[in-house]
């Protein structure tokens, strides 16, 4: 059986078969015990790949945990969980003590992505420091167009976001949650303030509790 194939004999969608896994990992010995001999994976390839990405997902089975996941099936946005942080930091305590698996991150891809940087903010928990204001969302040089390359990929985003969690003495919130709104809405607001003000200043690492 072919490890990959076309999907409606188009060259720009392909369902692919992932049958090697760490055979001493969860999953793989979840695929033994259900009789299930591969994961199937659908890729959508841009126009101009290899200068750009694949989009790619899980068809099958369902996995529990998985890294990112369509909101509403669009594929220009997503939900990501960040499941890796320095266990020795504030933030790692924090999560371990209120029994929270991982940070839900909300992605939004502009059309012209990897050119341009996505847009992107914390939904839960709440997390105070950290680079994190407002509404969820992230101070982070990276994510403004000036510190954008199109180079990156969500794993590195999330990678130097959890970098800077840390960095910046992030933890989870402890206030009741009606104190201020949290929002796509506000998030995308104290961005836009954010890179306004930044394109005027110039990037400077700013104050913690500003984010």
């Amino acid at each position: 059986m072919a490890a990959v194939e076309l999907v409606n004999d188009n060259l720009y969608e392909w369902h692919a078969r992932l049958y090697r896994l760490d055979p001493d990992s969860p999953l793989a010995e979840d695929l033994v015990e259900l009789g299930i001999p591969f994961i199937l994976l659908h890729l959508v390839f841009p126009d101009n790949f290899p200068f750009a990405p694949p989009f790619m997902r899980v068809v099958e089975p369902r996995i529990e945990k998985g890294f990112v996941e369509l909101v509403n099936d669009n594929l220009y946005e997503w939900h990501a969980r960040l499941y890796r942080l320095d266990p020795d930091s504030p933030l790692a305590e924090d999560l371990v003590e209120l029994g929270i698996p991982f940070i839900l991150l909300h992605l939004v891809f502009p059309d012209n992505f990897p050119f341009a940087p996505p847009f992107m903010r914390v939904v839960e928990p709440r997390i105070e420091k950290g680079f994190v204001m407002e509404g969820g969302a992230i101070c982070m040089e990276l994510l403004t167009p000036r510190g954008w390359a199109s180079a990156y990929t969500v794993e590195a985003v999330l990678m130097q976001f959890a970098a800077s969690l840390v960095k910046g003495q992030g933890r989870v919130s402890r206030k009741p949650k009606a104190t201020k709104e949290f929002s796509r809405r506000t998030a995308e607001e104290a961005f836009r303030s954010l890179v306004k003000t930044h394109e005027k200043y110039g990037w400077v690492t700013p104050a913690m509790n500003d984010g």
